[in-house]
């Protein structure tokens, strides 16, 4: 089953892999045009990633005479066509940004100027720091309004390769301003200290600022070891994210495992930082915790219907207190997402709730689909977790694994046969069987590996 409303667009699609490679070689040539600049396309790639993506599920939009889209400062909420509250919302979190990293530039440079080893972009970076010599906080720099170029972005374009004109054209004047009106400007606040002998430790990119300052140091001869920082990754044939990041790094650390040269066996950082901070407890009150993906308008009926049937044969004798949980999103009120089990369900979580702290209380965790990184949080701590296989093209790695878990229940394929083994199991002794079982710890050791291990 797959719920993407097109296999062109899926992030894990060979189409969207393909098509995502083109569009640097267009993007690379447009902007050292430009900016009359003769940058490597690894450089365009660090910085514009977060543009071709938006780009891509916007294709049949650019390829409009006339869109009516404007170009905004930064890339908002993945998309060319944004609303009005989510531009707003950006706007404000960003200039909150701004001010509590007033004097983080001042910081950043005395760091650069006498460090070897940095990393940033970790989500618990207290897991990374012992291993580098520094950990990096990222600047928000403030952006005085700047008119539109419109010059530069009627550059004649050599490379279109097979894409229309009015696409292309389209994908070069609705840039983000970061990238023209504001790229000079900011190019020079950061300075470049001896660039051969550093290496730049990064599991994501928490600003444009941070995609701008490994660019600059990436051209100049640094190293960038890119960390894996989900799910996702090693479990698909094709995976779009892999494939970016693996290509942009000089070395990409996965959380176990190996498939392309580039890939080189670590730690899974970010799910040892998430069990430093999950407290497991004895009196569990909640049954069962639904965890949502997104929400948005070409999968909401198929959630519908799989919830409907799953509330209507779940016992709820064995499990009387469900709660739900929506995907954090741009919403301000995330929980109306599940607006069609409001009566079904206990509570409908807010979506501010720690995870942690929900997942710590329930007796098992439902993952309505899957792969998810909760899911792989869940069993870093042995937390009794069940989910719906969401995955057609498994890389063959990952095969053996979901052979076994979908054999021990903990992936089905359809939610009848979930709901069924839900309603038959004895929970503890189901879970205790598989945790305990040499395949499941294999499983562990190549996709979650302990930072207890050593390599």
């Amino acid at each position: 089953m797959n719920n993407s409303p097109n296999q062109f667009f899926s992030a894990v699609s060979e189409e969207r892999i393909m098509m995502t490679d083109e569009l640097f070689i267009i993007i690379t040539d447009a902007l050292n045009k430009i900016h009359g600049t003769t940058y490597s396309q690894r450089f365009w790639k660090i910085i514009t990633a977060p543009y071709v993506s938006a780009v891509i599920s916007s294709r049949q939009i650019l390829e409009q005479n006339d869109t009516g889209i404007k170009p905004t400062t930064d890339v908002y909420a993945s998309t060319l066509t944004p609303g009005i509250k989510t531009i707003i919302y950006s706007k404000v979190r960003y200039l909150t940004k701004v001010i509590r990293s007033f004097l983080t530039l001042v910081k950043i440079k005395a760091q650069l100027k006498t460090a070897g080893n940095i990393a940033m972009g970790f989500h618990y970076p207290k897991t990374i720091t012992p291993e580098v010599d520094v950990y990096i906080k990222t600047y928000f720099p403030y952006l005085i309004h700047k008119d539109i170029d419109h010059v530069k972005r009627s550059v004649p374009i050599e490379k279109s390769l097979n894409y229309s004109k009015a696409f292309v054209t389209n994908m070069i004047k609705l840039m983000p301003k970061l990238y023209i009106e504001y790229f000079e400007s900011l190019m020079t606040k950061i300075p470049v200290y001896d660039p051969k002998n550093k290496i730049f430790h990064v599991s994501f990119f928490e600003s444009f600022f941070q995609r701008l300052l490994i660019a600059k140091y990436s051209e100049q001869g640094a190293k960038l070891y890119y960390y894996q920082h989900g799910s996702y990754y090693g479990e698909y044939k094709f995976h779009s994210a892999h494939h970016h990041e693996s290509s942009i790094a000089d070395k990409f650390i996965t959380w176990g495992w190996k498939i392309t040269e580039n890939d080189v066996p670590g730690y899974a950082y970010r799910l040892e930082g998430y069990s430093r901070t999950f407290i497991k407890h004895n009196n569990k009150k909640t049954d069962l915790l639904l965890i949502y993906p997104n929400i948005y308008n070409q999968n909401i009926e198929y959630y519908k219907t799989e919830s409907r049937l799953f509330f209507d044969n779940i016992d709820r004798s064995k499990y009387p207190v469900i709660i739900a949980r929506p995907r954090p999103t741009f919403r301000f009120k995330m929980s109306s997402t599940l607006y069609f089990i409001k009566k079904d369900v206990n509570k409908i979580d807010s979506g501010y709730t720690r995870l942690n702290n929900l997942i710590s209380k329930s007796k098992i965790v439902i993952q309505m689909t899957y792969p998810s990184t909760n899911m792989f949080e869940c069993l870093y701590v042995d937390q009794p977790v069940i989910g719906i296989l969401n995955n057609d093209n498994p890389s063959e790695i990952i095969k053996p694994y979901y052979d076994f878990f979908l054999e021990k229940g903990m992936l089905h394929h359809t939610m009848s046969s979930m709901i069924n083994h839900l309603n038959t199991i004895e929970l503890e002794h189901w879970w205790m069987e598989i945790i305990q079982h040499p395949t499941y710890l294999a499983f562990k050791h190549e996709f979650l590996r302990n930072l207890s291990i050593k390599l």
